[in-house]
Formats: C-alpha cells, sequence, structure tokens
C-alpha cells in the first residue's frame, strides 16, 4: 500500500537523487533543468521511435536511483505482468486457460499517449507539497522533470514518457495501476479473467458470457483507459472462440463449460531450430546452418591471416548461441508447467525430446 513508502521532502531529493549530478549553482537557481536534445538520442526501429538516454546526462544517473530506490517499490496491481521480477509473458496468458472466450485489445503508442496530468496526480502522494527551489521549482515537477520530454504538438507544448527511457516502463505500469483496477472491477463482476502485458490488455471467459468481444465491453474499457489520455487501437482487436494464437503461444479449450484447457508453443515459433537440428543431423556445417536458417550475418574479417579459421570459430560459436538459446528457452517452458500444470502432457514430451537433441549436439566436437 502507498503509505507503506515514506514520502520523499526535499532534502533528501538534493542530497540522494540529485548527488554529484547538477552543480549547486544550477540546483540552487534553476532546480531541476528539463531534458534536452543534448540528454539523449532518438532510434527508428518498425515506425517506432525510441529514446536513449546517454550516459553523459545528468538525468541517466538520477532515473537510475529512482528505479532502484523508489519506482521499484511502488505495489502494483495484479493484472500488471510485464516489466516485473519473477514475471515473464506467460503469466500474461497462463491465467486465461479456461476461457473459452477470448479477447485482446491493443493500446494505440501506450507511453507517448498518457497524460501528463493524470500522471502527475499518481505521483503526487509520495512527494511532500514543497518545493525543491524556493519558490521556484515544486518537488513533484523536478521528479517529472528527469522522466519526461517536452515537444511540441500543433503549436503546443506537451510533455510525454519517451518509450526507451529507462524509468518508462515502471512509470507505465504505476500509472495504470488506478486503470487495471478499475478494469479488473468491473471484469470481476461479469465473470471475466483480465491481465495486461504494458500495451496489450488480455480478456478471457467462459461460453455462457455473451459480453466479451461486444462493442459494450469495448466501450467500457475505453471509457477507463481514456482516463489517462490513452485510446484502444481497434485495427488490433483480437476476438476468438476456443483457440487463439498470440506472438507464438496458443491457448486451447476445445471442452469448454469452465474446463481447463491447454497453453502450448506455435510450430512457427520451435520451426527454427526443428529445421536446425534436422540439418545438422543430413551432414550441414555450421557455418550453412547459420547462414540459411538462423539469418546470421557475416563476421568482418579484420586480418587476412588465419582469415578462414577465424570465420569457422565465428559461426561455431554462433551455431552453439543459438543452440543454447533455444535450450534456455524450452527447460524454462516445461519449469513453467511444472508449476502451473497448464500445458498437456504430449507437447511437453516433444520440447523435452528437443531440449535432448539440442543438447547432445552441444555436446558433441
Amino acid at each position: 500500500m502507498k503509505q507503506n513508502i515514506t514520502k520523499i521532502n526535499s532534502d533528501f531529493y538534493k542530497n540522494f537523487y540529485l548527488r554529484e549530478t547538477f552543480s549547486d549553482d544550477i540546483i540552487i537557481t534553476r532546480g531541476v533543468p528539463v531534458i534536452t536534445n543534448d540528454d539523449y538520442k532518438c532510434i527508428t526501429a518498425n515506425n517506432r521511435v525510441f529514446f536513449s538516454l546517454k550516459n553523459s546526462s545528468p538525468h541517466k544517473i538520477i532515473q537510475e536511483r529512482l528505479i532502484k530506490n523508489f519506482l521499484q517499490k511502488i505495489p502494483l496491481n495484479s493484472s500488471a505482468i510485464a516489466y516485473r521480477k519473477k514475471l515473464s509473458y506467460l503469466h500474461y496468458l497462463e491465467p486465461h486457460v479456461y476461457g473459452e472466450k477470448f479477447c485482446r485489445l491493443d493500446l494505440s503508442n501506450f507511453f507517448h499517449k498518457i497524460d501528463y496530468d493524470f500522471a502527475k496526480e499518481c505521483f503526487k502522494s509520495y512527494f511532500s507539497d514543497e518545493y525543491l527551489v524556493s519558490n521556484k521549482l515544486k518537488l513533484i515537477d523536478a521528479f517529472l522533470n528527469s522522466i519526461t520530454v517536452e515537444t511540441e504538438i500543433n503549436g503546443m507544448p506537451k510533455k510525454f514518457f519517451p518509450m526507451g527511457f529507462p524509468t518508462s516502463p515502471f512509470i507505465s505500469n504505476i500509472i495504470f495501476r488506478k486503470l487495471d483496477i478499475l478494469i479488473k472491477n468491473f471484469c470481476d463482476k461479469r465473470g471475466i479473467s483480465y491481465t495486461r502485458y504494458a500495451d496489450d490488455m488480455f480478456f478471457s471467459s467462459t461460453g455462457k458470457d455473451k459480453l466479451l468481444g461486444s462493442d459494450y465491453f469495448d466501450n467500457e474499457i475505453a471509457s477507463i483507459v481514456r482516463l489517462a489520455g490513452l485510446s484502444i487501437n481497434n485495427s488490433k482487436k483480437v476476438y476468438k472462440k476456443n483457440i487463439i494464437s498470440l506472438n507464438g503461444y496458443i491457448i486451447e479449450n476445445k471442452d469448454g463449460a469452465g474446463e481447463r484447457g491447454s497453453l502450448r508453443i506455435s510450430n512457427d515459433k520451435t520451426y527454427l531450430i526443428r529445421k536446425a537440428l534436422y540439418k545438422y543431423k543430413k551432414g550441414h556445417t555450421k557455418e550453412n546452418i547459420c547462414k540459411n536458417v538462423f539469418s546470421v550475418k557475416p563476421p568482418k574479417v579484420k586480418y587476412k591471416r588465419k582469415a578462414s579459421e577465424f570465420v569457422q570459430s565465428y559461426y561455431d560459436s554462433q551455431f552453439s548461441n543459438k543452440l543454447a538459446g533455444y535450450r534456455s528457452y524450452l527447460i524454462s517452458f516445461v519449469k513453467f508447467n511444472e508449476k502451473f500444470d497448464c500445458i498437456d502432457k504430449e507437447e511437453i514430451e516433444k520440447y523435452s525430446d528437443i531440449i535432448n537433441e539440442i543438447s547432445k549436439v552441444l555436446l558433441s566436437k
């Protein structure tokens, strides 16, 4: 609960979070400066813009301290799964194995659309209502200056929480806590299960339910997330009955009527490792498999002397790393089932066979 976290006061914030970041003159005269273009760089990937704080920015140190000593300690709703220690995407899926009807709703441009004023209200109770600098900068505003970026939209300044900043995942979960509670209460009253993984909200219900997937349901959820300035991306809505595939995982419940279904890895997700093992059995070289199965790019050879040995060693290492990665992934899936018993025995046997086959290859010369 919030009362378990002592309110942060101005003196503590200056002496701990701002220690050895900005000069005393800057803090005394200006407080905490806003993050500028010099503090970060933008990275564009898959039509998304990510922001990366530079190591030279004082705000990078402040964010690291905030995460370790403050943000990680704020309790979250049990529905929130992403960015939490000891929780994985499987924890997001497992509560829905009893479902017959499934619905996934996606939040549009999640991080950058969070309403600044709503976020400010969420954090006010954690800070003393006082100035960091005499009558110049409130303590809560000093905190927000280190985790937001300001831009201009339609001629008006707008502050947002940049995707890619170390604090943004923690900030998003804390801000969404109020919404998670509202959504979960709404769903619990109607026998609907709910979990959230960052901007993906997942719902499931039994066959008797007629609400899930309806316009009324979508509008109710949309009205809740709108409190934080967020909106539903209707083009990414997924609604299925008895079986659903999400990011390489499949939940299937053929029997329904409240019976437990099962969770499994899709064939597409294990295709590459099965293909690699097959080719290795057929005598294909590790270099060939790396190039044609795993799409590993060739190494940059700096010296001609012993170049062939270097290239061979590179592909041997890449091959082993790829196999070891798949092995760890499948082992984690099997161990997850030992705790939650949500995967069919036949599937576990199939994954165990692949694990054993990978182990034999890795142990061979």
